[in-house]
């Protein structure tokens, strides 16, 4: 995206694109995630990332 809309530096793209989630409460993201399945959901994105290394679900 930073080389796309031809920023200097990313962080540039960060504050001005990420700025309208930042403002954003927990509560708000809960309220929509309500009945989405999470636990699933972070298990199968994670599994099989290199940066984990254990299981992030088990891990709460």
């Amino acid at each position: 995206m930073q080389t796309m809309l031809g920023h200097r530096h990313v962080e540039t793209t960060k504050n001005v694109y990420l700025e309208p989630f930042r403002a954003l409460g927990v509560q708000v993201l809960l309220a929509h995630a309500e009945g989405f399945p999470v636990a699933e959901f972070m298990a199968q994105a994670f599994a099989a990332h290199p940066m984990v290394a254990t299981d992030p679900v088990l891990s709460l």
